[in-house]
């Protein structure tokens, strides 16, 4: 996360709030879809490959970079 400040990105880190209610979670759900599809780019971590927001955010044409990755794509849009 720290390479990722340092190069100017805002980071946003998925909810870590427990909802209270299921309308509660939708919102929060709605909340991380908004901030996956206006992203630069979505990081994702060991085990998460699999989650919703990585997804949603490929289907929008953001980038999405493992976290083992984020030093080699941060190179190559420097070259770019």
């Amino acid at each position: 996360m720290a390479a990722l400040l340092d190069a100017g990105y805002l980071v946003v880190t998925a909810t870590a709030t427990d909802p209270a209610d299921a309308d509660d979670l939708v919102a929060l759900v709605a909340d991380d879809m908004d901030a996956a599809r206006a992203a630069d780019v979505v990081v994702i971590l060991p085990g998460a490959e699999g989650f919703a927001e990585p997804v949603y955010a490929a289907l929008h044409g953001v980038p999405v970079v493992a976290l083992a990755d984020v030093s080699a794509y941060l190179r190559r849009l420097a070259v770019a």
